[in-house]
């Protein structure tokens, strides 16, 4: 069961948010509403990624992408629209792929990039204030993917660009 717990400056709250949730991220609006990213285990061990949204009122749940193994270890920023992004590595019989996602008023996005990694699960995400992603990710090296602008006849395409830290 996915959960939300917090603070409301006298003792902990704690209070359910959706049914068969698992390795989850959290970041709030600018509001404080929480906004949930996790798992969803549909036949074990096939899911889905998940998006519960709190608005004030009532939580709100929708599918961000659907048909992954295993539980992705997920990291969730909100862009300066409030529009939810997130990193994960998925799972494969060669390891682990490094994925970003993101929503936009079109629906979800998302792509892969990079080598399999055999021994990493975990990434971690953050966007900088032109709301671009900054990707850190490990395995047998700690990685960092960003986006980087590329000149073509006076047009910046932008573009993932791995760089090997240590």
């Amino acid at each position: 069961k996915q959960a939300h717990a917090y603070f409301d400056g006298g003792a902990w709250l704690t209070e359910s948010v959706e049914n068969g949730g698992g390795g989850s991220s959290l970041a709030l609006d600018a509001a404080g509403h929480a906004q949930i990213i996790h798992f969803q285990t549909l036949s074990y061990p096939n899911g889905d990624i998940r998006l519960a949204s709190f608005d004030g009122y009532a939580w709100h749940a929708e599918t961000a992408l659907t048909g992954l193994w295993g539980s992705p270890q997920k990291s969730l920023a909100l862009d300066s629209l409030e529009q939810p992004h997130f990193s994960l590595c998925i799972s494969h019989s060669f390891g682990y792929k490094l994925g970003y996602a993101y929503k936009d008023g079109v629906g979800w996005h998302d792509e892969y990039f990079g080598d399999y990694i055999p021994h990493s699960r975990d990434s971690s995400l953050a966007l900088d204030a032109e709301d671009r992603p900054h990707l850190s990710y490990g395995g047998e090296s700690l990685l960092y993917v960003h986006q980087t602008p590329v000149p073509i006849s006076g047009v910046a395409i932008q573009g993932p660009e791995t760089v090997a830290i240590g």
